[in-house]
């Protein structure tokens, strides 16, 4: 399927609403797991602060209703 030449909306961050759950948990699993740190990872409480950003832009983009097709 071929892309319209408009812009996509600002907040869509994903072609269906299932990735953007699945990567705004995936984020915010990581975002906490790399604060908190674990025997594999030293904590980084910026870092993991970002991808916990990452996971918010994620989780309202699988909130926001899909815009109308013309």
């Amino acid at each position: 399927m071929a892309e319209r030449n408009a812009p996509r909306p600002w907040w869509r961050m994903t072609a269906s609403r299932f990735l953007g759950w699945a990567f705004a948990i995936f984020f915010a699993a990581m975002g906490i797991w790399i604060a908190v740190g674990s025997n594999l990872l030293p904590n980084n409480p910026l870092l993991g602060i970002a991808y916990l950003a990452f996971g918010g832009l994620f989780f309202v983009s699988a909130l926001r209703p899909p815009t109308r097709r013309r």
